[in-house]
């Protein structure tokens, strides 16, 4: 299920529309916590929209085993930076994504280095085994039959 929150009912509801989602009053979000495995904030609110106090409450309802990722895209910040030291709590920042994007580019980077060298490898591999191949006895074979019928033809 996807609950939507925005500052205006009107846009709440529109998203929750488009995208198939249930509406949450804006100023319900850290009650709906307890509720949903990921949170998604990116407002221009000036001031932090979830404290550590709001997050800590909200876990304590929580199944125990569950956790919260909650992504901050806004800037300046939506939620306050300590949410991150709180148990079975992931927060992550438009900086940790774009890190983890960074990671990933230079992990598929090596990859493709590392593929390249095998492909490379298998080339060679193959052009081996085909300059093996000796193609001189088939062609003293294809001239002795060239020959044969050639004199055949004569005679």
């Amino acid at each position: 299920e996807l609950l939507i929150a925005n500052r205006t009912r009107a846009r709440s509801e529109s998203l929750a529309e488009e995208l198939t989602g249930t509406v949450v009053e804006f100023d319900d979000i850290a009650s709906n916590l307890e509720n949903v495995d990921i949170a998604i904030l990116a407002t221009d609110a000036p001031e932090f929209i979830l404290s550590s106090q709001m997050v800590s409450e909200s876990q304590r309802y929580a199944p125990a085993d569950r956790k919260l990722f909650i992504f901050d895209l806004a800037l300046p910040r939506d939620v306050e930076p300590s949410v991150a030291h709180i148990p079975n709590v992931e927060l992550f920042n438009i900086d940790d994504l774009s890190s983890i994007a960074e990671d990933n580019m230079n992990d598929r980077k090596r990859a493709a280095v590392e593929a390249e060298a095998i492909i490379e490898e298998e080339v060679q591999r193959f052009m081996r085994w085909w300059e093996s191949l000796d193609a001189e006895p088939m062609l003293r074979e294809l001239r002795i039959q060239a020959e044969d019928i050639r004199q055949q033809e004569i005679a």
